[in-house]
This record gives structure tokens, C-alpha cells and sequence, in this order.
């Protein structure tokens, strides 16, 4: 499941169930899987990196394709032939594409339009692809022509800080706030977006998350150890909400540091 918040049984279930056993106590525990498994084997840890491959395959379908004339919708279509062909599964395709020169979106769109690229467009992307069982996610700007003054600046101050700050904060005994620290250079450096900072993979999105107000963790992974996935996903924004640029790369912790399973560059992708 997405791991959006605590799942439980359906209603319905929950009470056929407690109907036909009166006498039990049923008690809910949603994170009993996430403790069993926030630190994956060697062969979990396979599974993830071939699940980054497929990712990273999907962004450059994307970008191949990108072009005027093109749809969202057939963006988000390449990126999950791309994962298919490539032995995986789409989990989640967001795509979505507005103007440089007049902005009006700093995330992708969970449900890809019909809407047709222009020059002078830029498509924010987050995709995550599975395999096995397991995803990796990831998600990079693509710019249909150069970029604007304001895009490379973004890029530039706020983008790249604070993914490569995130970047060296992922090694075993740095803390979730050393992470959340590591984002804030976004804010010093005068900009805002979206509060998360990264987040957890267990089958997909799970504990912990950094926001940039706060820490969500359970006290046994408030500090990184080997064998945690992690999705770094920075998503700066300019003040006035109208401009945006979402970056994500998936890692796991190592006992040296990490290691990046989605391996395209940190660039700004122009096509």
C-alpha cells in the first residue's frame, strides 16, 4: 500500500471478524511489518538496486520523448514501458508539465493530463518503479529548451544544496535531525516548497519522515544504521508558490555511508 497513514482491516472484515470470535481482544498494530523490516538482508538490498535501475531508465524515457506536441499522459506512458520492458512495474507515475516563463505547479501531477508540452515548458517528475516486491523512487526536472534565469537559480540555490546536504547526512549515526538540518539551507537561502525532506521505503513509501518543521520516526531509527532505504526528495519552491523543482534519488545506508541505487547525475536535464 502506499503507506499514507495507518492501515487497517475494512470495516467490514473488522466486524465479521469480532462477530464470529466474541470473546477476543483485537488490537490494531499497523507498524509490526515496518520494525520486521526497516533493515533489509543483502538480498532485499538487491532487489532495490535493480528497482533504481528501472528508474532510472523511466527518466530518461521521459526526457527521450519530451518534445512539443507530446501529452503528460504519453510521458508517463514511456515511463511505464520503460519499467515493464525493463523487468519491473510502474508503482506510481507523476508527471506534469507547466510554463518556465509563467509557472503555476512545483509538483508533477499524480494523474497525468492530456495537456501538451510547449518550449519553454518544464516537467516535474516523481516515479516510482518495483521489482520483487520492493520500489525505489525517484524523480528529476526536465526542461523542454534552455532553462530560464529563475529555473537555473532555483536549481542552483536551493536544489542542489540541499540534495547533496541530504546526500552526506545519509551514513550510519547521523540522526534524522542531522537531516533535517542539512534541508534547511533551502529556507536560509530564501526559498520554500513542499516540507518533506525524505522518507522511508519499506515495500514503498514508509517511517521515518523528515519534514522541514520535524522528525516522524519511531525511537529505533531516529538514527541511520545499514540497511535502511531511504528517499531523499527536496522539493524547493519559490515564495510565491508558483515555481518548483522536485529531485529525488533513493539510497541505501551502508556501513561506509550509502549507496545511491538510482545512479543518473544530479543535472538539470534540458532536452
Amino acid at each position: 500500500m502506499e503507506g499514507w497513514g495507518p492501515e487497517y482491516l475494512p470495516a467490514n472484515y473488522y466486524l465479521d471478524v469480532r462477530e464470529a470470535l466474541p470473546k477476543a481482544r483485537l488490537v490494531f498494530v499497523p507498524d509490526i511489518f515496518h520494525k520486521l523490516w526497516y533493515l533489509k538482508s543483502g538480498e532485499e538490498q538487491a532487489f532495490f538496486r535493480k528497482a533504481g535501475e528501472l528508474c532510472d531508465r523511466a527518466v530518461e524515457a521521459i526526457a527521450a520523448r519530451a518534445k512539443p506536441g507530446v501529452t503528460e499522459r504519453q510521458l508517463a506512458a514511456s515511463a511505464s514501458f520503460a519499467m515493464s520492458d525493463g523487468g519491473g512495474y510502474p508503482h506510481f507515475l507523476i508527471v506534469g508539465a507547466t510554463s518556465m516563463t509563467d509557472p503555476a505547479q512545483i509538483f508533477g501531477n499524480p494523474n497525468p493530463s492530456d495537456r501538451v508540452l510547449e518550449e519553454g515548458d518544464l516537467i516535474n517528475n516523481e516515479l516510482a518503479a518495483g521489482y520483487g516486491g520492493v520500489t525505489a523512487q525517484i524523480g528529476n526536472p526536465i526542461c523542454v529548451g534552455k532553462p530560464t534565469e529563475a529555473v537555473q537559480k532555483l536549481w542552483e540555490e536551493a536544489v542542489l544544496p540541499s540534495a547533496t546536504g541530504i546526500e552526506e547526512a545519509l551514513k550510519p549515526g547521523k540522526t534524522l535531525e542531522d537531516i533535517r538540518q542539512a534541508g534547511q539551507v533551502i529556507l536560509r537561502n530564501g526559498y520554500t516548497g513542499r516540507p518533506v525532506l525524505i522518507h522511508g521505503i519499506d515495500i514503498a513509501t514508509s517511517h521515518p519522515h523528515v519534514w522541514m518543521e520535524g522528525v516522524d520516526g519511531h525511537g529505533y531509527e531516529q538514527t541511520l544504521q545499514p540497511g535502511m532505504v531511504i528517499m531523499s526528495e527536496p522539493n524547493p519552491a519559490t515564495k510565491d508558490g508558483r515555481l518548483g523543482l522536485f529531485f529525488g534519488r533513493t539510497y541505501i545506508i551502508t556501513a561506509e555511508g550509502n549507496e545511491r541505487v538510482t545512479k543518473l547525475p544530479f543535472e538539470l536535464i534540458s532536452v
